[in-house]
């Protein structure tokens, strides 16, 4: 650059200062830096921010110019100075890198918003190239999405956007920040687009900020305050309560709620009654050791729902006088009750729903594979892998397994760089892993190089090198399978990790084949893997519900212990973050979902062994800490099985009393 184009490039940025500046509050002293200026708008300033933006990109010029222009026109948007914001963007030449053309982008919509022109909006986010976002432009393009969404009358779209933004953000701040967007968004949508998007609300969150929208139509001073009772009672826990209900002064007091009469739903005949005893076992045996000694102990009634079907069961069990239910826990059977029916009284399900339905009585939980995929990416990012290649069956549990591992592991830095999917039935998975590991390319590599030489060359495969570790979502029949093929192609030294369907209680395993695998599994297994005293070990001798199904026993025992904590959250007091179960560390989310961490073993010189448990700091679901060590599921849990005997055989209907 010349000297003559250099000065003339200094006072372009010197006169574009002076224009934007103009009309600013002075700054007293102090330096500038970008520090300053994120303090400000911290502080709620974005005009002086941007004032501080300005005057840094005046002492600089190229891609930083740029860059700092950008912020300059970010901070004026958030000041509501749509004239200055795009006399700053004009100023910034259009950007080749991939990280500015984001920023410019997003800067350009955010402008179009504050100009209520939400059809530009998105036009220019659609053109942002999301592979290489940061966690930081992410956060500011869905915001604007959110608020584009809203002004091109879209409101449920735009709740579900800024709800799953939320995820994202790190602190309390910006948490009340993104509801006071969706709260303004709400407030200037249109009666008529809130009350259909009311209809077709699925998530409980999302149905819930609907609803509350709906509050104020047309409803004046007096509509609010007697529509906000119920709608706490009906979305008990709302993330909106805290940060917006509460700031209009009006007291949100929690109510008692404690069930008389709580109703199971299980299959207890056919061939799914294996299933249904394990689970009512359980459910059973905590009842029984939780409420010795109480006078006021709940009624407990169980349904065979293989008799009447689970719609026929619920309206049953709420004639009966049912004030909660529990189940049931077959896939179909959660679906058709769902669907099917207006669930009057809160219900627990033991089993996820494919999509949500919006039923705000609705609570859900099972031993979701999902979870688990989920704790083995998290275990391998504490390990420290980052990239990952993936094995699971051809299914569609591998499919959500797999879609919940890449999910997470992305999330927190990972890469899975490949998978294949595999048929479970099949004894030989050469091709898959060949194709997995690149082994085919090696091999085309050597042809290569051989009919380059002319004669035959010392040859030995390699796999991909850009692989840190394998997750490997299999039956413990497939397992025993696929782990000697993966030593047999030249995988054998990579770490594998597990759901904890590798692991078949009860089962001679080929522990030789699967030796160094890492698996996630229950805290009650893992306390037997220890050789801890908990109360399956005493159940395990009098129950054969127990010994054949450990999981689904311990899903029942927990499923009476997640009563106590849907009960506090209907009642409007909030349920624990999180607790100790047999299954794993649960949470009740607001959702209305409890979600579970689990434990971890390997496989280990022909036996199962118990792993410390990964950092907390590491696993956000890591699980919560014990009040009795000695008791690791509560203290009087094994009284319930101290009797000892054959197993209890139950009437279709029983009540304890």
């Amino acid at each position: 650059m010349t000297q003559r184009s250099l000065i003339r490039t200094r006072l372009s940025a010197l006169a574009l200062l002076l224009a934007l500046v103009a009309g600013c509050a002075s700054l007293p002293g102090g330096s500038v830096s970008e520090s300053r200026a994120q303090r400000l708008l911290d502080a709620g300033e974005p005009e002086r921010a941007a004032t501080v933006y300005l005057e840094l990109a005046g002492l600089t010029e190229g891609g930083e110019r740029d860059r700092l222009l950008l912020r300059a026109a970010r901070a004026f948007t958030a000041a509501g100075d749509a004239s200055r914001a795009g006399v700053a963007i004009s100023r910034v030449a259009e950007p080749r890198a991939a990280d500015r053309v984001t920023d410019w982008l997003v800067a350009r919509a955010a402008l179009a918003n504050l100009q209520d022109n939400g059809v530009e909006s998105l036009s220019l986010l659609d053109e942002v190239d999301m592979r290489g976002v940061t966690l930081n432009q992410r956060i500011d393009l869905e915001g604007e999405r959110g608020t584009a969404l809203f002004l091109t009358g879209q409101p449920l779209e735009a709740v579900s956007t800024l709800n799953r933004r939320e995820l994202w953000l790190g602190t309390s701040e910006e948490i009340k920040a993104n509801h006071t967007r969706i709260w303004d968004g709400l407030l200037r949508a249109d009666p008529a687009r809130l009350r259909d998007a009311a209809t077709r609300a699925g998530d409980r969150v999302v149905a819930g900020w609907i609803a509350l929208g709906l509050i104020f139509d047309g409803s004046g001073e007096a509509g609010p305050r007697a529509g906000i009772a119920g709608w706490t009672r009906q979305y008990p826990g709302h993330p909106a309560i805290d940060t917006i209900v509460r700031e209009w002064g009006e007291p949100v007091e929690p109510t008692q709620f404690e069930p008389r009469q709580v109703a199971l739903l299980a299959t207890l005949s056919g061939r799914a009654a294996p299933i249904g005893e394990a689970v009512r076992d359980g459910f059973l045996g905590h009842y029984a050791a939780a409420q010795q000694g109480r006078v006021d102990a709940p009624i407990v009634r169980v349904y065979d729902i293989a008799e009447m079907g689970a719609t026929l069961a619920w309206q049953q069990a709420v004639a009966d006088g049912a004030e909660l239910i529990v189940g049931p826990i077959l896939p179909a059977a959660v679906e058709e009750l769902a669907m099917n029916s207006e669930l009057t009284v809160p219900t627990l399900t033991l089993n996820y729903l494919r999509e949500p339905t919006g039923q705000p009585l609705l609570f859900q939980f099972g031993l979701a594979p999902e979870d688990e995929a989920a704790a083995a990416a998290l275990r391998a990012i504490g390990d420290g892998h980052r990239r990952a290649v993936a094995f699971v069956p051809a299914s569609n549990w591998g499919e959500r397994v797999l879609q919940a591992f890449a999910d997470t592991f992305s999330a927190y830095g990972g890469v899975v760089v490949d998978y294949a999917t595999y048929i479970a039935e099949d004894t030989d998975y050469s091709s898959e892993i060949q194709a997995a590991m690149l082994l085919d390319d090696s091999v085309t590599r050597y042809r290569r190089m051989r009919s380059l030489v002319g004669q035959p060359l010392q040859f030995e495969p390699r796999r991909r090198a850009d692989v840190d570790f394998i997750f490997m979502a299999a039956a413990s029949a497939s397992a025993e399978r696929l782990r000697p093929q993966f030593r047999f192609h030249y995988s054998g030294d990579l770490p594998v990790y597990a759901t904890s369907a590798v692991n078949a209680p009860g089962r001679d395993v080929r522990a030789r084949d699967l030796e160094g695998v890492r698996f996630t599994e229950i805290p009650w297994l893992t306390a037997d893997m220890r050789g801890e005293q908990t109360p399956l070990t005493v159940a395990s001798a009098a129950l054969a519900s127990a010994r054949r199904q450990p999981r689904l026993f311990a899903l029942g025992y927990d499923a009476y212990g997640a009563v106590s904590q849907v009960a506090a959250a209907l009642g409007g007091t909030l349920p624990p973050q999180r607790w100790q179960g047999a299954t794993g560390g649960l949470e009740l989310r607001v959702t209305g979902d409890i979600r579970r961490s689990t434990e971890w073993a390997v496989f280990q010189r022909g036996q199962t062994v118990a792993l410390p448990a990964l950092d907390p700091r590491v696993d956000p679901m890591a699980p919560a800490e014990r009040d009795n060590p000695d008791a690791p599921f509560g203290d009087d849990a094994e009284d319930a099985f101290e009797s000892g005997g054959d197993e209890p055989r139950q009437p279709t209907i029983i009540t304890l009393d």
